[in-house]
């Protein structure tokens, strides 16, 4: 039953992600985007510190695990980044790289860092990789521009480096540490880029950036904690996003009218059938 809940609210949060930001990315350039992400992360974080007392006291050693962390912060500073270039021109494009990465980060979790996962759901995750690449390459790669299309790839590598980095510093360090940290440096790495001074404003005053600045970080919150104390999994926890991401392609084809009906939601619902064999065994 827990593992149902923390799987919902992980499913909720990131369904309503690129919808949130879609409105933000109308208002504030990509790198303004990345300084309101990590403001709101580092705030909420903070709030919820008093929470999670105990397990920062009690299971923070500094270790090698940090270097993930920080790693991560800057990962997310340019899936952030890049991921607003994406969401101007397709939200469907903006969630279409999550099979792709999902199997390749499992695959060198699995050999490497001790992920555990059975065959069927290596194949599973495998699967929707060749599916993920055929979707890209058929429905959204002819319609990006060029500046899109290498935000689309830059993403590609570093959500697959942030994947590793999640279980390399969850396998040393509290998974709070390794979310907070992981802020400090998206924060610090958004710093030093260029901001305007207008952009700063409006992280302040646009109510949206308000509310996806908050979306992002509840999920960050339950996602990390779900894959060292819930799950034990990080492969599980982006898989349930990944079956949030197959409902954003169903939503933005009704909400925005993005891409062909029959290629939308023949590509979600292969990725929900595919829930059934990660979760379940014959």
């Amino acid at each position: 039953m827990t593992q149902f809940f923390y799987g919902f609210l992980i499913f909720l949060l990131f369904t309503l992600r690129p919808f949130v930001y879609k409105k933000a990315a109308r208002v504030l350039t990509p790198n303004a985007s990345s300084i309101f992400t990590a403001f709101w992360s580092v705030l909420v974080s903070i709030i919820f510190l008093p929470f999670f007392i105990d397990v920062t006291k009690s299971d923070f050693i500094p270790n090698i695990g940090l270097i993930g962390s920080i790693i991560k912060g800057f990962c997310i500073f340019q899936l952030i980044k890049n991921s607003q270039i994406l969401n101007k021109e397709s939200t469907s494009a903006s969630v279409a790289w999550g099979p792709i990465v999902l199997a390749l980060a499992a695959l060198f979790n699995f050999i490497f860092l001790g992920e555990i996962l059975s065959a069927q759901q290596l194949i599973t995750i495998f699967v929707l990789f060749a599916i993920g690449l055929l979707f890209f390459f058929i429905t959204e790669y002819k319609t990006l521009s060029i500046k899109a299309r290498k935000a689309f790839f830059t993403i590609l590598f570093v959500v697959i480096i942030n994947i590793i980095c999640d279980k390399f510093a969850l396998n040393h360090i509290s998974w709070y540490i390794h979310l907070f940290l992981t802020y400090i440096s998206m924060l610090i790495f958004a710093l030093i880029s260029k901001i305007e001074k207008e952009d700063l404003v409006s992280c302040i005053k646009e109510k949206d950036t308000w509310i996806a600045g908050i979306i992002y970080a509840l999920g960050e919150i339950i996602v990390i904690m779900a894959m060292q104390k819930i799950f034990n999994n990080v492969s599980v926890c982006i898989f349930i996003i990944r079956i949030a991401q197959a409902f954003d392609l169903i939503l933005a084809y009704h909400i925005y009218k993005e891409g062909k009906i029959s290629w939308q939601y023949l590509f979600a619902i292969i990725q929900i059938i595919s829930f059934y064999f990660f979760f379940f065994k014959y």
